[in-house]
């Protein structure tokens, strides 16, 4: 007896039918058949038959892999297996694991053979940084100028409303009365954003302008320079 287009031929005139999705392929595995047969084969009877053996996984096509951003969980992915014109199914003829696929960097994902299907094979995807979530806004403040005759006065001036990822690096980027610069009169320091107001500041109401970055970190990216104002009265 001999299988030819998905036919069996022998002296007796019957056919077996596969079905659309039979393959024959190497190794050893049974499939189901149902045999039509003629006076010598009467009715239809199930029968089975001894393919070529099992397919390796790595011979099917894997699609929908993507790169994707940085979550803080696990990253997955929505993937179609196929072999030939056959969509397989996920747990039936394969399984999926992953490796490195939380952090920024290079993740990857193994699909395993199941059932007919046989070994492995690896893809790698891109986890691409967050957007830092840094975000902040200016305090209205006040100082005494009697203090400033003498002193020094040393302000909060800085709300963060969404804390940033990474160091944090503050500039002073402008300060103004009545549109003229008084810059000379004002210091940021650098790491916290606390405002020096420099001793023999003049009374009046200034509008000072204070830029703020995030470093960044593993997962996230630097974040670009934020700027908030300052309304700052010395009375």
């Amino acid at each position: 007896m001999t299988i030819e287009d998905n036919h069996i031929e022998t002296a007796y005139d019957y056919t077996i039918d596969l079905g659309s999705s039979a393959s024959i392929v190497t190794g050893n595995y049974l499939k189901a058949a149902t045999l039509n047969g003629d006076a010598s084969v009467k009715g239809s009877s199930e029968a089975t038959i001894s393919g070529n053996g099992p397919v390796n996984i790595a011979q099917a096509v894997v699609t929908g892999i993507k790169s994707k951003t940085y979550t803080g969980k696990p990253i997955t992915q929505s993937i179609t297996v196929k072999y030939g014109n056959t969509t397989l199914k996920s747990g039936t003829d394969y399984t999926v694991s992953y490796k490195s696929n939380t952090k920024a960097g290079n993740a990857k994902v193994t699909i395993t053979g199941k059932g007919m299907y046989i070994g492995n094979v690896t893809k790698t995807f891109k986890i691409y940084k967050a957007k830092n979530p840094l975000m902040v806004k200016g305090k209205n403040v006040t100082a005494k100028l009697k203090k400033l005759k003498t002193n020094n006065v040393t302000l909060t001036v800085a709300k963060i409303t969404k804390k940033g990822q990474g160091s944090l690096n503050y500039e002073l980027s402008s300060a103004k009365k009545s549109n003229k610069s008084f810059k000379k009169y004002f210091k940021v320091n650098s790491k916290t954003g606390k405002l020096t107001v420099k001793k023999g500041t003049p009374k009046g109401t200034y509008k000072i302008l204070i830029k703020v970055k995030a470093k960044g970190n593993k997962n996230y990216n630097a974040s670009s320079w934020l700027k908030f104002d300052v309304t700052l009265k010395v009375k």
